[in-house]
C-alpha cells in the first residue's frame, strides 16, 4: 500500500485518507496529509489523528482554523 500511496500527487480532502490510514505507514500518511488542500471538518480530522504525527496533525488543525476563521 505504501508504494501505491506514494504515487498520489494531490489529495482533495482529508476524508480520502481515513479509508487508507490503517493500511499505510505513518511516514507515507504524513506525506499524503501534507498534500491535502483543505480541511473542513474536525470530525474527519479526528479519524486520521491516531495515524499521523503530531506535527502533521498540528498543520492540519491550522488549515481547519483558516477555513473556520478560528484563531
Amino acid at each position: 500500500m505504501d508504494k501505491l500511496a506514494e504515487k498520489v500527487k494531490e489529495v482533495d480532502g482529508i476524508g480520502v485518507l481515513c479509508g487508507i490510514a490503517p493500511f499505510v505507514s505513518r511516514e507515507v500518511l504524513d506525506k499524503l496529509a501534507e498534500k491535502v488542500k483543505e480541511v473542513d471538518d474536525i470530525g474527519v480530522l479526528g479519524g486520521i489523528a491516531p495515524f499521523v504525527s503530531k506535527e502533521v496533525l498540528d498543520k492540519l488543525m491550522n488549515k481547519l482554523k483558516e477555513v473556520d476563521g478560528m484563531e
